[in-house]
């Protein structure tokens, strides 16, 4: 299902990534992500995300970013671990 509204920089969302992706691209569903760019002019629909992952990154990078559980979203699946943005 998509979203019916252009969300915020900083939201974190539930986003299925299994339709149209194969291995071994990322096709967990119901993977959390956190928003990037809010609504950039002529691009109404384009939305820059970056996927969370609850698995420690090896060895540990600057670009890594630990998101404490108690800074998720306040809903039992966001709250069991820590997140993390792999972004470089």
């Amino acid at each position: 299902m998509s979203i019916l509204f252009h969300p915020k920089p900083g939201q974190i969302l539930l986003c299925d990534f299994s339709p149209g992706f194969k291995e071994p691209e990322m096709v967990k569903s119901k993977r959390p992500i956190v928003v990037l760019t809010g609504a950039i002019q002529g691009r109404a629909n384009l939305v820059t995300i970056a996927p969370l992952s609850t698995t420690e990154p090896q060895p540990l990078q600057p670009y890594h970013y630990k998101i404490p559980k108690q800074s998720m979203p306040m809903v039992g699946i966001f709250q069991t671990e820590d997140s993390w943005l792999k972004g470089t």
